[in-house]
């Protein structure tokens, strides 16, 4: 019995290479529901039909991205929507880290070039060191009030200190410019109350 069987397996594998091949069988010999689908193949997979779906969804996303206001500002950082590296580097980070990464990533966060921008503070200044705007890049790399902090940052990050892509949108990059505003505890924590 096994030797009939694998007969018709190479039967099989033969009439597999053929389909592979485009020789297939005329369309007036197939199964009647398989009839419409003899020119233009079988119907797709649902997991394909998802996939192509996510596909365009990405490059539609990403054609909007590309041609909105923002898009020139923010390129530097995110280049490509919809921002794979970013959606990885906050899955496992507290909702106050992601907050506090996606304010630093806009430059609408509470340092006091954007609440001055805002009517919420009378001078864009820094407070810490009054020696220019409170914008994210002086927090990040200027503030003489954050040495310290900045210190530990620049030898955690090496090469790829100066990159604000690095630290703004890879994972590692992310962690490390964390750690550094945590630690200088600029931002505070919400009450639990």
């Amino acid at each position: 019995e096994l030797l009939a069987f694998s007969g018709c397996d190479e039967a099989i594998d033969e009439e597999a290479k053929k389909a592979a091949q485009g020789l297939t069988s005329p369309s007036t010999q197939l199964p009647t529901r398989l009839r419409p689908y003899a020119k233009g193949g079988l119907p797709a997979s649902v997991s394909a039909l998802r996939q192509a779906f996510d596909a365009s969804l990405k490059e539609r996303w990403n054609t909007r991205w590309r041609a909105s206001t923002r898009y020139r500002r923010m390129r530097h950082i995110m280049a490509k929507a919809p921002y794979p590296s970013y959606q990885r580097a906050v899955t496992d980070f507290s909702r106050f880290s992601s907050s506090l990464l996606s304010q630093l990533r806009t430059g609408h966060i509470a340092l006091n070039h954007h609440l001055h921008r805002i009517g919420k503070s009378p001078l864009p200044t820094c407070t810490h060191c009054f020696e220019a705007d409170e914008t994210v890049e002086h927090f990040i790399y200027d503030c003489p009030a954050f040495d310290d902090q900045r210190s530990i940052l620049r030898e955690q990050a090496g090469r790829a200190f100066l990159s604000m892509p690095y630290l703004l949108d890879d994972k590692k990059g992310v962690e490390e410019l964390l750690d550094y505003v945590h630690a200088t505890r600029r931002f505070a924590r919400p009450s639990r109350k």
